[in-house]
């Protein structure tokens, strides 16, 4: 094929390259060529390129190689042309004219000046406008420039590929790098230099004929990355070196644990619904590669771990703290075991958390007792009969509601099956009592309704009472008489009675009665008192209260006066007496007349002044016998209407 002769700009892009023997300025041995560019001619000045067009493109470039004579034309790292110039060496002086047809991409390549040796195309694309950016190190030449080259075994228009492990986190030993090959134009590769970095010093040097290398690192918690460079040998036997490599990405060096400061224990000990939360701390990464995600096992502890359905957990999870489990059955116990792994695959784990046990269903309630009656506080209040099957009973509370009012629950708590309270009522009235029972789950049996278990009525005050001696007679001349005893409550209602003749020693007490007979004691001839006391069902007690009636002594049968009387022999005569006042008690005055003292005896109802001197008395004639049984008078006053006094 025959060029394109001169001079037809615009349709022809073109240059010569001539080229000489020369000594090589970078090996100073051997065969160099020298590369000039310059329009066509046989002008031996350099000049520039014309019609260039394009923006410059440093992707394509020529390579001389002086092993074998070849010319290498590169586009973008690839060989596009290899064309042998096999110059004769008696010549001193080649021209290879390269022109480019812009609008068919045509780049043709001609050896002339002597025996032309080849004609070579190729074809290129005419949409990237190429520049031509000719020298044999990449450079641009300019007017009048020429450089020389040596025999170049690697084509080094781009850097040799940054090694990589292919690992952003390991943690194991050995290191592997990996890398591509080169391009090469030499007899091949002889070897390959690497660095390796942990990231502020240079750790370790190496080289190897392969496209990987492998190392140990020598230390955790470090970012390790290599660089290379690839060494080969030309044609001529000369050995060549690429520039080094940028550093490949970074590999940490991981072989640390993760720890769990403590276990995955569940956020309570029962749950009532079957939902369990499990929370763990974050754990903590030495290695640096940070947290990946968390394996968590949750077993249900009625089957033995490692047996088939033994655990229910997720595996897996995101790199959470916390996962909930859902489902649980009544009477279960379940425990969970978390693992942490890193993101270089170190696994750290705890031991088994503690347990949560499901309990849904609530305990049995207890039942309140508590007495009928009370009349001090605090009341004791009883309970029985709670229990829990699964759980087991967390508490057990005491409610109350007075007469008809609403339950209130005293905020009294007991932790046993069965045992009282002590309760202090607010006031008089009937009080009713529940029991509410919960269990550690949290189940709890329902507020109480209705009265309740039981009720006590608490009454303090006292019941009042009146008492009669035979209907209220002033006297009676009989030792049993009939008491009749009225009684009033307004609370618990008087249950009991009993009885005393001093106010000292007192029958035991009995069922109240409106009506009791009764024995009276002492002498004859006295006034005698009866004491009565009453006890409501509450057990107040009244204040005491009685009646008193005369005691006279009763006239042996067929020795009775006209009108009774008291002593031996008595006719009843009705005298009247005179003489100095003596008192003796409420009952009983002397009256002497100057030979005889004679006593007096008055009923309740006649009222004696100790402050009298002399006294003038209408009354029956009697006698009574003292401690020796010697006979003495006495008269006997009906009414005060029977003594002038003064």
């Amino acid at each position: 094929m025959v060029s394109q002769p001169c001079g037809q700009s615009g349709e022809l892009d073109w240059f010569d390259v001539r080229w000489t023997q020369c000594l090589s300025p970078y090996t100073g041995v051997g065969k160099g060529v020298c590369f000039a560019f310059g329009p066509f001619g046989n002008n031996p000045d350099i000049g520039t390129p014309t019609n260039y067009g394009g923006s410059p493109n440093p992707g394509l470039k020529i390579i001389w190689r002086q092993a074998n004579d070849i010319l290498y034309v590169m586009v973008n790292g690839e060989m596009v042309a290899a064309i042998n110039f096999d110059p004769d060496t008696g010549d001193t002086f080649r021209i290879c004219r390269v022109s480019w047809v812009r609008s068919t991409g045509r780049l043709t390549i001609r050896s002339y000046g002597g025996t032309i040796r080849f004609d070579q195309v190729v074809s290129l694309d005419p949409e990237l406008n190429w520049k031509f950016n000719w020298g044999g190190d990449g450079g641009t030449l300019g007017n009048h420039g020429q450089t020389a080259i040596d025999d170049i075994a690697i084509y080094t228009g781009t850097n040799v590929s940054e090694p990589a492990t292919g690992f952003t986190y390991r943690n194991s030993n050995p290191f592997t790098w990996q890398w591509n090959a080169p391009t090469d134009f030499g007899t091949g590769i002889l070897r390959y230099d690497i660095n390796i970095s942990n990231g502020s010093a240079n750790v370790h040097s190496g080289s190897t004929s392969n496209t990987f290398y492998s190392f140990d690192v020598p230390a955790s918690g470090y970012w390790y990355s290599g660089q290379i460079r690839a060494i080969g040998i030309g044609h001529n036997g000369a050995v060549f070196e690429s520039t080094w490599s940028q550093w490949g990405d970074p590999t940490l060096f991981d072989n640390q644990p993760p720890v769990l400061s403590a276990p995955a224990n569940p956020t309570s000990a029962y749950s009532n619904t079957g939902n369990i939360t499990f929370t763990w701390p974050a754990a903590v990464d030495q290695g640096g590669s940070g947290m990946k995600q968390y394996y968590l096992h949750i077993w249900r502890t009625d089957i033995p771990w490692e047996q088939p359905g033994c655990d229910v957990g997720p595996g897996l999870l995101s790199n959470n703290t916390s996962y909930t489990f859902t489902g649980g059955q009544t009477g279960i116990t379940y425990r969970a075991w978390v693992y942490g792994i890193d993101n270089a695959g170190n696994w750290g784990y705890h031991s088994w958390g503690n347990g949560c046990l499901v309990d849904k269903l609530a305990p049995v309630n207890a039942s309140a007792s508590c007495p009928a009656f009370a009349r001090t506080s605090p009341i004791t209040v009883s309970y029985s009969g709670a229990s829990d099957a699964h759980s087991g009973i967390d508490g057990v509370y005491l409610w109350y509601k007075k007469d008809n009012g609403q339950w209130i629950n005293t905020g009294q708590k007991k932790t046993t099956g069965s045992g009282s309270f002590s309760f202090t009522p607010i006031g008089e009235g009937r009080y009713y009592f529940a029991c509410q029972t919960t269990d550690k789950a949290g189940n709890s049996t329902p507020n109480p309704t209705g009265n309740g278990s039981c009720s006590v009525l608490f009454d303090v005050t006292a019941p009042s009472g009146s008492l009669l001696i035979n209907n209220g007679d002033e006297s009676t001349l009989s030792r049993n008489v009939a008491l009749s005893i009225s009684s009033s409550d307004q609370g618990s209602g008087v249950k009991e009675m009993r009885f005393s003749n001093d106010a000292v020693f007192w029958s035991a007490w009995e069922n109240f009665a409106s009506n009791k007979n009764w024995e009276l004691a002492g002498n004859f001839n006295e006034i005698k008192t009866v004491y009565c006391k009453l006890r409501d069902e509450a057990g107040n007690e009244s204040a005491v209260f009685s009646d008193s009636i005369m005691l006279y002594e009763e006239v042996p049968p067929g020795q009775k006066g006209v009108v009774g009387g008291l002593g031996l022999n008595n006719i009843g005569t009705l005298i009247q007496t005179a003489g100095i006042f003596s008192f003796v008690n409420g009952s009983e005055f002397n009256l002497f007349d100057g030979s005889y003292s004679v006593a007096v005896i008055v009923p309740p109802s006649v009222s004696i002044n100790p402050n009298w001197v002399y006294a003038i008395v209408t009354g029956i004639s009697s006698t009574r016998k003292d401690a020796n049984g010697l006979l003495h008078r006495v008269v006997l006053v009906r009414d005060q209407s029977d003594i002038i006094a003064y």
